[in-house]
């Protein structure tokens, strides 16, 4: 079974929504009456994504848990010890386990389950099911792994389709054909927001599902194969879409109090054959935002930069910068200096000497040496306003090429 798991929430079409998520509610509607399943708490729990079943008779085992399981019990190794069921719970939710079934039989009876047991899993929203002793354990799980599997493969071919949108370099026609098949309308408008979760860790199922269950509601689906997840939106405006990124940020940080969580949002783009274009405008946000110590960045705020984003050639600006700062930053190299900070200061605050020496924390005799090495012995024309322009602006250029425009991984 793959890794990778693309989530597609209430996209709207002919068929109704097409959720991209195995959802234990759905399995457990489908399946209810062939399975004689009965819910006795825990219903709050049923939008847990299932990603695995699994057979548990000892409560030990539950290391060996990913996170996301079904798990399945007869209690044979009971003993008919009342608090053993309770062990057992404690055990798989600690583990993030989706839900318990409980086949109920000669070792564990609905009946005499402790009130604890439900207390907990209304309290904690974990689902707990009872199926009859005559129902084979054999069948359901294969019924379910059946379902995972097929998930897995349908999951995997929309991958493939936003993929190839994005990579840009096969036609995209059948990839626009299947995701329109799944509700994924060509005409927008979309927006893609770039996460960047800290620290960086390989892919977390149990993070994973929490961003599949909050997306839910929303009209927007999430590539969460990558410790970076991104997400394409489907909304009016601009505001909307900051609107849920905010709340996101909020619940994965309070969800997860250990990981940070910084957004970049994409321009909105009128089609999904150019949401490549609104991912990279997401990922130069999400850098310039971090510049900037700001935890999330619009591509609309950019300012300059979004400028210097269209242009296609980074040598080019990189030309522009030896041009107008290489005798400065030369120098610095040579003599281990740092006249560039200076002559930008000197540009911000319009050649005020006091200001420079207060944010440089020099004297105002060294500020005024300084410039004048800048002047007489490298050149710079310090009184042309044009000039002054021109620095400026390959001071901002520097700063994107070594914020934005670096390669996202």
């Amino acid at each position: 079974m793959t890794n990778r798991s693309i989530v597609c929430i209430s996209q709207q079409n002919k068929k109704g929504a097409v959720p991209v998520a195995l959802l234990l509610r759905d399995v457990y509607e489908d399946t209810r009456q062939r399975f004689q399943l009965q819910l006795l708490a825990g219903e709050q729990g049923l939008q847990n994504c299932m990603r695995w079943v699994y057979v548990s008779e000892d409560y030990t085992t539950s290391d060996f848990l990913y996170g996301g399981e079904l798990i399945l019990t007869t209690g044979v190794l009971s003993g008919k010890n009342e608090g053993w069921l309770l062990h057992l719970l404690h055990s798989i939710f600690r583990q993030h386990a989706c839900g318990l079934i409980v086949n109920e039989g000669p070792y564990l009876d609905r009946r005499k389950i402790p009130q604890a047991v439900l207390d907990f899993c209304n309290t904690q929203n974990f689902p707990l099911f009872v199926m009859p002793w005559h129902i084979h354990i054999y069948d359901i799980t294969q019924d379910y792994c059946d379902r995972i599997f097929t998930d897995a493969r349908h999951n995997e071919a929309i991958e493939r389709a936003f993929l190839t949108l994005l990579d840009r370099k096969a036609a995209p026609g059948p990839a626009l054909r299947l995701l329109a098949d799944q509700g994924f309308a060509q005409q927008g408008p979309y927006y893609v927001v770039q996460l960047q979760i800290s620290p960086e860790t390989p892919t977390d199922p149990v993070l994973r599902d929490w961003i599949s269950a909050f997306l839910l509601p929303f009209s927007a689906f999430a590539m969460l194969d990558t410790p970076n997840p991104w997400l394409v939106c489907q909304a009016d405006d601009a505001d909307k879409v900051q609107e849920l990124v905010e709340n996101l940020q909020t619940g994965l940080q309070t969800r997860f109090p250990n990981r940070t969580v910084a957004a970049g949002i994409g321009g909105q783009v009128p089609e999904l054959n150019r949401l490549a274009n609104s991912l990279k405008q997401a990922q130069a946000a999400l850098r310039w935002g971090k510049s900037q110590a700001l935890n999330r960045a619009s591509y609309d705020d950019m300012g300059f930069f979004r400028l210097l984003l269209e242009i296609p050639s980074h040598a080019f600006l990189e030309n522009y910068v030896r041009e107008q700062l290489g005798a400065v930053l030369d120098y610095d190299t040579q003599h281990g200096s740092d006249l560039a900070q200076t002559l930008y200061l000197y540009l911000v605050y319009q050649g005020s000497i006091q200001s420079i020496a207060a944010q440089s924390f020099f004297h105002r005799n060294t500020i005024s040496h300084r410039i004048a090495i800048l002047r007489d012995k490298l050149g710079y024309r310090l009184d042309a306003p044009a000039a002054c322009f021109q620095l400026l602006t390959a001071f901002q250029i520097r700063d994107f090429l070594h914020t934005c425009a670096q390669p996202f991984t």
